[in-house]
């Protein structure tokens, strides 16, 4: 995802490259792909294929498209992102929730102390009150 929103562009990657980046380097102008290539991920990179929205010529057959766009991969990534995603919303979720149990839940030492010295001959006369 982050290679798309610098470069307009995603990238299928077999081996992990770019999810092994630290960070995505700036664009350079007039660079070709291999040149980036070489410059992002080193000489021995094998394997990386990009998919990018293109306005193909109205004469290609609809089959064609079909074989040479990547759909399988592109149906994975983005379920696999959507997954991703609703893991994430249902972890915040689930931290959220936890606080606020956890909030409401306890009650500050605080309280109770102040509480206790406020109360402490009400509570005095009730205990002795039940132990008689």
């Amino acid at each position: 995802m982050r290679v798309l929103k610098k470069y307009g562009f995603i990238i299928e990657d077999d081996e992990g490259w770019v999810e092994n980046l630290k960070r995505i380097p700036n664009k350079k102008q007039g660079e070709t792909f291999k040149r980036w290539k070489i410059r992002v991920f080193g000489e021995d990179v094998q394997g990386l294929r990009i998919y990018q929205p293109v306005e193909p010529d109205p004469r290609t057959r609809m089959t064609t498209l079909s074989a040479e766009g990547g759909s399988d991969y592109l149906i994975w990534a983005f379920k696999n992102y959507r997954a991703m995603a609703e893991e994430e919303a249902k972890l915040a979720f689930q931290k959220t929730e936890d606080e606020i149990v956890e909030k409401f839940t306890t009650v500050p030492k605080e309280l109770l102390e102040g509480i206790v010295d406020e109360y402490s001959e009400d509570l005095a006369r009730i205990s002795h009150e039940k132990a008689a």
